[in-house]
C-alpha cells in the first residue's frame, strides 16, 4: 500500500528548526558586524566601535560552528530513519507472497544507500539552509530600512522576491531531467547488482560479452542523463548570476555611491550598504544547489515513499520457542483451508490435514502438487485465504510452534555461530556445539581453524551443500520447536549428508512432530504415515 503523502515523516524537526534559528542569529550578527566595521571609518574609539565588532564576530563564530553540527546530526538521523523504514518493509514481508511483492534487490539497495543520502542532504541540511537563506534578506532589508532608506529597502525587496519565481519556473522546466536521472540511476544500480549476483551463471552460458555490452549501453544512458541535468543547472546559474548579482549588488552599489557622493551617507555607511547587499544574494547561492540536492532529494524521497509504503509493526518471527512449549511435541493441523497464489488458479480448496503429536508424516507426490504450499501454511510462511492453522487443537501462531528447514539453504554472510544464533540470539557456545553434534556437523566445524567463528560466506559459499544443509538443520534444532517441517532438504546434497540428516531425524522420531516433504527413500523409511499429495489436493 502506498503512503498517502509524498513526504517521509522524519524525526528531525527540532534539529532543523534549531539550525534555522542559529542561521538567523548568524545573519543578525553579520549585519551588526558590518555596521560596526562601517562605523570604524568615522569613529575609531575602542569602546564605541571595536567592542561591538569583537562581540558580533564572536557570536558569528559560535553560530558558524554550531549550525553545521546540527545539520550533520539531522542528516545522520534522516539517513538512519529511511534505511530503518526500508528494513522494516523488508522484514515485515513475512510470507512467500509478501516477499514476492518486494521490489528488486537493486532498487532497494539503490534507495537505501544513494537515495537515503540524497534525502538526508535535502531534509537534514538543505531545507534548513534554504529557509535560512530565503529569510535572511528580510533581516538585511530591515537593517537597510532603519539605517539607510526605506525606499531603497523596498526596491531591493522587489528584486529579492524574483528569486523564488525563477526557482519555481526552472524547477518545472528541469523536473523531468531529475526524475529521469533518478530512474536511470536506480535501473543501473539494479543491473550491476544482478550482474554481480548472476556472474557465475552468465559466464557458464558464455554470455559475458553480451551482458557487458548491455551494461555499457546502460552506463552511457546514465552519462547522458547526468549531462542533461548538469546542463540545466548551469543554465540556471548563468541566468541567476547575471540577473541577481548584477541587479542586487549593482543597484545597491550605485545607490550607495550616489548617496555617498551627495553627502547623504557617510563613507562608513556607504561601505556598510555595499556589504549588506552581498547578504541579499544568499538565496541565489542555493539555486544551483537546488538542482543537485533539492530536486535529486525530492525524487529520491518520492521513490522511498513508494518503496516503504505503510508498513505494519514488526512482529518477531524468529528466536527461541516460549518455555511453555519448548521441547514438547505438539499435534498440528490445517482445517478447511483454501489457498490461491495471486494470479493463478486455486491450489487448495477446503483442505484438512492433521498430524498427531510426535508423529512423523512424509508428504509425497509430483512437483507442483502442493506439498511445499502445505508446509508453508503449516510453518506460517503463507497465510490461508480461509480456514485455520491449529496446534494442539486450537488456532495459534505457527512461528511459536514450528521450525522449518527448506530445500534452499538460507545462510548469511557471517560466522557459523552468527548463523546459528539467528534462531536463538542468547544461545551459549555449549548449546551451539550440542545442536551441531545432533546434526552430525560438530566434527567438521571443530576441524576448521576458527571453529564456530569460521565465516560461511554469502549463501554458505565456503561450505559444501551437505554441510550448509546440516547447518540449517542445526539452526532449526536450536529453537527446540515442538514441530519440525522439512521441505525436500536432501534434494541437492550428497549421499553421506543425506544419510546423516536421516539419522538425525530418526533420533527425533516420537519426541518431535516431523512433517517432511521428500522423494528420498531414506527419509521415506522414517514415516509413521505417508500422504500422497496430488494436483487436486
Amino acid at each position: 500500500m502506498s503512503h498517502p503523502s509524498s513526504t517521509l515523516p522524519l524525526p528531525i524537526g527540532m534539529l532543523v528548526r534549531a539550525a534555522v534559528a542559529f542561521a538567523w542569529l548568524g545573519s543578525v550578527a553579520t549585519c551588526l558586524l558590518y555596521l560596526a566595521l562601517g562605523n570604524t571609518l568615522t569613529d575609531s574609539t575602542f569602546r564605541s566601535t571595536w567592542i561591538p565588532t569583537i562581540l558580533a564576530a564572536a557570536v558569528l563564530a559560535v553560530v558558524s560552528a554550531a549550525a553545521p553540527l546540527l545539520e550533520d546530526r539531522a542528516q545522520r538521523r534522516a539517513e538512519h530513519t529511511v534505511r530503518a523504514g526500508l528494513l522494516t518493509r523488508i522484514l515485515a514481508a513475512d510470507t512467500v507472497v509478501a516477499r514476492a511483492e518486494l521490489p528488486s534487490a537493486g532498487r532497494i539497495v539503490s534507495t537505501g544507500i544513494d537515495g537515503a543520502a540524497k534525502i538526508a542532504a535535502l531534509r537534514g541540511g538543505f531545507v534548513a539552509s534554504i529557509v535560512a537563506a530565503a529569510t535572511a534578506p528580510l533581516i538585511v532589508l530591515a537593517v537597510v530600512a532603519t539605517t539607510v532608506s526605506w525606499t531603497l529597502a523596498a526596491l531591493l525587496l522587489v528584486l529579492v522576491l524574483l528569486a523564488p519565481l525563477l526557482v519555481g519556473g526552472f524547477q518545472q522546466l528541469f523536473r523531468s531531467s531529475s526524475a529521469n536521472y533518478r530512474a536511470q540511476s536506480r535501473r543501473l544500480a539494479g543491473e550491476f547488482l544482478e550482474a554481480l549476483r548472476g556472474l557465475h551463471t552468465v559466464s557458464l552460458l558464455g554470455r559475458t560479452a553480451v551482458h557487458a555490452t548491455h551494461l555499457a549501453a546502460e552506463s552511457e544512458k546514465q552519462r547522458r542523463t547526468v549531462m542533461r541535468l548538469l546542463l540545466g543547472n548551469q543554465i540556471v546559474l548563468l541566468v541567476t548570476d547575471i540577473v541577481f548579482y548584477g541587479g542586487l549588488i549593482g543597484t545597491a552599489s550605485a545607490v550607495a555611491v550616489h548617496l555617498g557622493a551627495s553627502g547623504e551617507l557617510t563613507a562608513g555607511r556607504t561601505m556598510t550598504l555595499v556589504l549588506l547587499a552581498l547578504l541579499l544574494t544568499a538565496p541565489i547561492d542555493y539555486i544551483g544547489q537546488f538542482f543537485y540536492i533539492g530536486m535529486a532529494g525530492a525524487a529520491a524521497q518520492r521513490e522511498a515513499v513508494a518503496l516503504i509504503g505503510e508498513t505494519r509493526p514488526l512482529v518477531p518471527t524468529t528466536g527461541p520457542v516460549p518455555k511453555a512449549v519448548a521441547g514438547k511435541r505438539a499435534a498440528c493441523a490445517l482445517r478447511e483451508v483454501d489457498f490461491t497464489y495471486p494470479g493463478r488458479p486455486q491450489l487448495l480448496s477446503g483442505k484438512t490435514f492433521e498430524v498427531a503429536a510426535g508423529e512423523t508424516v512424509v508428504l509425497t507426490g509430483p512437483s507442483g502438487g502442493g506439498k511445499s504450499t502445505l508446509l508453508a501454511l503449516l510453518s506460517g510462511d503463507l497465510q490461508p485465504d480461509t480456514g485455520t492453522v491449529e496446534f494442539d487443537g486450537a488456532p495459534a501462531d505457527p512461528r511459536v510452534f514450528v521450525a522449518a528447514v527448506h530445500q534452499n539453504t538460507y545462510l548469511f554472510s557471517g560466522s557459523v555461530a552468527d548463523n546459528l544464533r539467528l534462531a536463538a540470539p542468547e544461545a551459549t557456545d555449549t548449546a551451539l556445539w550440542e545442536v551441531l553434534e545432533h546434526a552430525h556437523l560438530d566434527v567438521e566445524i571443530r576441524s576448521l581453524p576458527n571453529g564456530l567463528d569460521t565465516e560461511v560466506g554469502e549463501f554458505g559459499a565456503s561450505l559444501s551443500g551437505g554441510q550448509a544443509q546440516r547447518l540449517s538443520l542445526a539452526r532449526a534444532l536450536l529453537r527446540s520447536a515442538p514441530v519440525l517441517v522439512l521441505d525436500e532438504v536432501t534434494s541437492h546434497i550428497d549421499a553421506k549428508s543425506e544419510a546423516l540428516i536421516a539419522e538425525t531425524l530418526a533420533s527425533m522420531a516420537g519426541h518431535t512432530t516431523l512433517v517432511i516433504a521428500t522423494h528420498s527413500a531414506g527419509l521415506l523409511a522414517l514415516a509413521d504415515r505417508t500422504i500422497e499429495i496430488g494436483v487436486s489436493a
